[in-house]
């Protein structure tokens, strides 16, 4: 992943720091259940008192275990750091292969814990129903709705699909 031609080293750093704070937060909930992590999810999601950070960092440990219960899939740091950029509002470079789809997933689970809905812009119809296909568990596992806006879809079922709490959709 090449994080540099978007972030600077100052953020670089920052972003290293709180995926060192979000594995630690993961080994405290490695053994959670879905009902453990829907429930400290809902309680970050509720919680004005917690800080911005604190709920990003809770949130992708969150997701972390959720992905390796659902999916069998973990996020490596990189992806994290990825992840904390797309929260940021920035962008990140990644290849082919590199886990594009995973790593939005964890930013999108922090935004909802930050109270966004979500949209994620795809290159195509293909790639924003496939996405969102592959992911619907993983949300859906959190109580996160998700659907995709594709050109096929009537007016009535595109409107539904702006309900949900994650919308795939091309960026055109």
């Amino acid at each position: 992943m090449s994080l540099k031609s978007f972030i600077n080293q100052r953020n670089l750093s920052r972003y290293k720091k709180l995926v060192q704070e979000i594995n630690k937060h993961y080994q405290i909930i490695q053994h959670y259940e879905q009902k453990e992590l829907v429930e400290a999810l809902d309680n970050l999601t509720n919680n004005p008192s917690l800080s911005l950070k604190h709920k990003t960092i809770q949130a992708m440990a969150i997701a972390k275990r959720a992905a390796q219960i659902v999916l069998g899939m973990t996020y490596y740091d990189v992806q994290l750091m990825g992840a904390l950029a797309l929260v940021d509002g920035a962008m990140a470079e990644m290849k082919t292969g590199e886990g594009k789809t995973l790593t939005c997933s964890a930013s999108v689970i922090a935004n909802y814990v930050l109270g966004y809905r979500t949209h994620v812009a795809t290159a195509n119809d293909y790639l924003a129903a496939r996405d969102e296909e592959q992911l619907r568990k993983l949300y859906s596992f959190l109580g996160l709705t998700s659907s995709s806006n594709i050109s096929s879809m009537q007016k009535e079922q595109k409107k539904e699909a702006y309900l949900c709490d994650v919308l795939y959709s091309t960026a055109q």
